[in-house]
């Protein structure tokens, strides 16, 4: 099955798997060229475009040996799949508890927002 016709969770869960494993050429790869990434609650983008996302992903997956994303739930409705995530090892080893909505065209993310907040440990 091409990556085009693989429905919206495959996406997501295969992307999922690329970002633990660092792999940044397979992580850009579920995403479109023109992908824009966002922080939900303040419309700021984090990354606008497939390089800038490549720069932002690459640095943080250089910088953090130990991040991880553990998926707690996950909803999907036609192309948008949205993920309550647990994310450890952030940012000098910060936990994250994050909702992610993204947005799949054609096998390829075109559009995610997040909510996040830092953990309390």
């Amino acid at each position: 099955m091409s990556q085009s016709a693989l429905p919206a969770e495959a996406v997501l869960q295969r992307q999922m798997e690329a970002y633990n494993r660092r792999d940044i050429d397979a992580f850009c790869a579920f995403f479109a060229p023109n992908a824009v990434t966002r922080l939900y609650e303040n419309d700021e983008v984090l990354a606008e475009g497939i390089e800038a996302l490549r720069d932002l992903y690459g640095r943080r997956f250089r910088e953090n040996p130990n991040l991880h994303l553990q998926v707690q739930t996950r909803m999907v409705l036609d192309n948008v799949v949205v993920d309550r995530e647990l994310i450890t090892g952030f940012d000098g080893g910060s936990t994250v508890e994050a909702i992610a909505i993204y947005e799949v065209r054609n096998g390829l993310i075109e559009r995610a927002s997040f909510i996040r907040r830092y953990a309390a440990v």
